[in-house]
């Protein structure tokens, strides 16, 4: 009985050779020559799949068909068949893969060869030249080499907002330019904007520049511009793009500024005014720069505000708590017996009256900035109080005068008298004013205009608050103190502002400074 090797079975495994074909090898070698019914009841396969694969081992030589009385069976020719069929086999793949290893030589010196030949490429108008400038910035080189004919003024060039952003592409590469200009009024023009263009450029005189349009070269391309025609191609040639920086190195060195040392060409070296101006340029008029400057200023503008309302209320929270102190100091001085007789308009020519109009206005003119002083007490309803007397009111006074000076008589020049009412609802002064000193938290609002309030209890002989001293500075000068304390905040803020744009400029400057020398060192 003789098996099948695992290496010969491995291999017609890899080389197609079905389950079924490999099961009839297996049974042939075990049992010699037999049907193929004999094969189907030894495998469980039906006799359909085995005759096709029968079939097909005949058709390679592996199996041989004999008769046997009358009745056909398969036999293995010999191992030496299956030998036969590898090594056939073998030889046809190994014909196969050199057929494809010489196709691949073939492609591969047809690259090469088209590998040695000008690769050129066109645009043609607006959008294609500016196509040929993105290409061109896509190439990673540290350096521009420009031949500027210098026919037009920078900002009459048609591409003058696109190659606004070339710049900063380009300076964001850390690619330097040198240009060649003509020596004429455009050339030097254009020649006093490389501190802000991030370039560096020479005038040679104009019978030596050698074209009549803007070429550029990159790498192993020679880039030419012709914006009069708005026509550019590309040509991508190793031997062209080298010749063309020999030349453009000689005129280069050729148009040396007096003074100035000769450097080669890999030695060139960015002129601090260069990178410090091209820097500003790019910190100041990009978008992220404009971005920041608005950021910052927002939050300048809300620190202010902030700054202005904080100083506002701490000068308001000053005027209540003196207006509170003048009123307790003088709530003494006060006469309580003259107030019980003042109830009506007509009191106001009684002896008292005069008497409390008189201390009223005493009492003013010894404090700056009081605007109104008067006295109050309450009436039946909590949320109203009556008026006993007025510092500005008093019955020999003439009516119908503009006691505010703004111009126009009206009910903010209203007088006062005993009994008038007033409306003290959600004030500190219903609350507390009987009790004992108080200024109002918020502003007051009347007729009379808007101020700041305070007041304190006038006390009868047994203790109990029976009236109050009210006196008002007008918010006009709220708002006149605060001005005056706020210029100092507003400098202390501005300068605090200007150190903090200047630090933060600093740093960034130094940092794209530094960026530039490291990218001068590798050019």
């Amino acid at each position: 009985m003789v098996s099948l090797p695992t290496s010969i079975e491995k291999y017609l495994q890899e080389a197609g050779f079905s389950s079924s074909e490999l099961l009839i090898l297996k049974k042939l070698l075990e049992g010699g020559a037999t049907t193929v019914r004999e094969l189907a009841s030894k495998t469980g396969k039906s006799t359909g799949v085995l005759s096709q694969a029968v079939k097909k081992l005949a058709d390679k030589g592996i199996i041989t068909r004999e008769s046997i009385n009358a009745t056909e069976k398969y036999a293995i020719a010999s191992l030496e068949a299956i030998e036969s069929w590898v090594e056939r086999d073998m030889q046809e793949k190994h014909a196969v893969i050199d057929r494809k290893k010489q196709d691949f030589d073939a492609f591969l010196a047809t690259v090469k060869h088209e590998k040695g030949r000008p690769e050129m490429e066109f645009f043609e108008g607006l959008e294609g030249i500016e196509k040929a400038f993105a290409k061109l910035l896509e190439i990673e080189e540290k350096e521009w080499l420009q031949f500027v004919p210098g026919l037009e003024r920078e900002e009459d060039d048609a591409l003058r907002q696109f190659r606004v952003e070339v710049f900063r592409k380009r300076r964001s590469n850390k690619t330097f330019a040198r240009s060649i200009v003509p020596d004429i009024p455009l050339g030097k023009r254009y020649k006093s904007s490389d501190v802000y263009q991030y370039r560096q450029t020479r005038l040679v005189p104009p019978e030596d520049f050698p074209v009549c349009f803007e070429k550029i070269i990159v790498g192993d391309t020679v880039a030419c511009i012709d914006m009069q025609k708005q026509k550019a191609s590309f040509i991508r040639y190793k031997d062209l793009a080298d010749g063309q920086r020999t030349l453009f190195n000689v005129l280069w060195r050729g148009a040396r500024i007096e003074g100035e040392a000769e450097n080669k060409p890999e030695e060139v070296k960015i002129p601090w005014k260069t990178r410090l101006g091209s820097a500003f340029r790019e910190s100041f008029c990009s978008k992220k720069s404009m971005i920041f400057i608005s950021v910052f200023a927002l939050i300048s503008m809300l620190l202010t505000s902030l700054m202005y309302v904080y100083t506002l209320n701490i000068i308001k929270e000053e005027m209540g708590r003196r207006l509170m102190s003048i009123a307790a100091t003088a709530a003494p001085l006060i006469n309580v017996s003259d107030l019980s007789n003042l109830k009506s308009e007509s009191d106001m020519e009684r002896g008292e009256y005069q008497r409390v109009f008189e201390q009223l206005n005493l009492i003013r003119d010894q404090h700056e900035k009081v605007m109104y002083i008067y006295i109050m007490r309450p009436t039946a309803d909590p949320n109203t109080w009556e008026f006993v007397a007025d510092a500005d009111s008093n019955f020999n006074l003439p009516k119908g005068l503009d006691k505010n000076e703004d111009g126009v008589v009206d009910e903010a020049d209203e007088a006062v008298w005993p009994g008038l009412d007033y409306d003290v609802e959600g004030s500190r002064l219903a609350d507390e004013g009987l009790i004992h000193p108080v200024y109002e938290d918020e502003l007051l609002f009347d007729q009379w205009g808007t101020f700041i309030s305070g007041s304190a209890p006038i006390f009868d002989s047994t203790g109990n608050g029976v009236a109050i001293i009210a006196l008002d500075i007008s918010v006009d000068d709220l708002y006149e103190a605060t001005k005056q304390r706020f210029r100092v905040s507003l400098a202390f803020l501005l300068i605090l502002l200007l150190l903090t744009v200047s630090r933060t400029s600093y740093l960034i400057f130094v940092g794209l400074i530094r960026k530039q020398d490291t990218a001068a060192k590798l050019i």
